[in-house]
């Protein structure tokens, strides 16, 4: 038989006998401590912990943590930043906790939605603005969840800036990570108002969308391959490149009115994509990531790449046309991208 011996210290103090770990007392208290004998062996197994388990007498730490979304929270000026808190409970009797948050420097303000966590509403929007009077800088502070017998922290830094600036662009030379795809490089960089890095930890959210596709067959000078595009300026669909995205809401859903070549789905149908959708700034205030799309979709697609600061609306957006390798389009051999994937006739009423 496995005897258990529960000490715990809250009102007061208290000392329990079990015979089996199922029957070790509940517990709140802040210190509690319980060693199970195993005979004949008697071998003591101690564990400091926050609470005894009721159900089966086990050491437990944390009932719950949180999460921060951003380990940079930017306040631009006085506009108002958001962060994301997240409540993860680690037990299944984890408690509902109030967010706080501690180490603000004068003249900025927080305020969370909704003001406490639990396992059914674990998330919380941190609003954070600044008086005009705050100095520029980074401030280290501390998000706290406090329950009634625990508190959570995550450590988090806000970073209070005037006139920041972004970059974004294309630069590097165009790669192929498979025989069917194109990767474009590009870069993003943030700067405060004189020109500094931001704060270690600052991140970008990256978004990458199809704006506009061609139609129309490669043709052959002698020497290089060209497209000659289908769609003209003349056509009521068109965009600054060519028959604009039918989803025109972003939503990726294909509502009334948006189809407007009638072929029951939402054109164009395009690989392009980003290998994350977050990057961190390197300690010069840079971060580099690229843009994957097919060798088909090259000259005859244009897509729209959006930076955002990640907590603010500060953004850049830069579209182009995507490349093509030139060593691709030389030579007698049609080109992977020869006809445009979206079809050939001359104008977006038509679904080829």
């Amino acid at each position: 038989m496995n005897f258990g011996i529960c000490v715990s210290q809250g009102d007061r103090s208290t000392l329990s006998l079990a015979a089996s770990e199922t029957s070790c007392p509940a517990t709140r208290s802040r210190l509690a401590i319980c060693c199970w004998l195993a005979m004949p062996s008697l071998v003591l197994l101690p564990a400091l912990l926050a609470g005894c388990d009721s159900e089966n007498g086990a050491a437990a730490d944390g009932r719950f943590h949180i999460n921060s979304d951003l380990m940079v929270v930017p306040v631009v000026g006085t506009t108002a930043s958001t962060e994301t808190v997240t409540y993860v409970p680690d037990a299944a009797d984890a408690e509902s906790a109030a967010l706080s948050i501690s180490g603000l420097p004068s003249g900025v303000h927080a305020t969370f939605a909704p003001a406490s966590v639990d396992a059914s509403s674990p998330s919380s929007t941190l609003h954070l603005g600044a008086d005009a009077g705050v100095a520029d800088g980074a401030y280290p502070v501390v998000i706290v969840a406090t329950s009634r017998t625990q508190n959570a922290s995550v450590p988090v830094t806000v970073w209070v800036v005037r006139n920041p600036g972004m970059t974004l662009g294309f630069g590097a030379e165009l790669q192929t990570p498979t025989a069917g795809s194109y990767l474009a490089p590009f870069y993003v960089g943030v700067v405060d108002g004189a020109g500094n890095p931001p704060p270690a930890g600052t991140s970008v959210t990256l978004a990458v969308r199809p704006q506009a596709y061609q139609k129309g067959r490669m043709t052959f000078n002698g020497s290089q391959w060209a497209p000659t595009y289908a769609i003209s300026s003349s056509d009521a669909d068109f965009d600054s490149f060519g028959c604009m995205n039918e989803d025109t809401n972003s939503n990726g859903n294909l509502d009334p009115g948006e189809d407007y070549n009638n072929n029951m789905q939402l054109d164009p149908v395009s690989s392009v994509s980003l290998p994350t959708s977050t990057v961190i700034a390197d300690t010069s205030g840079y971060a580099e990531s690229g843009m994957t799309y097919s060798r088909q979709e090259a000259r005859w697609l244009s897509a729209s790449l959006t930076a955002t600061l990640s907590g603010t609306t500060l953004s850049l957006v830069e579209t182009l046309v995507l490349p093509a390798l030139g060593d691709d389009e030389t030579g007698s051999d049609p080109p992977p991208d020869a006809i445009s994937p979206f079809g050939t006739a001359s104008n977006c009423g038509t679904p080829n």
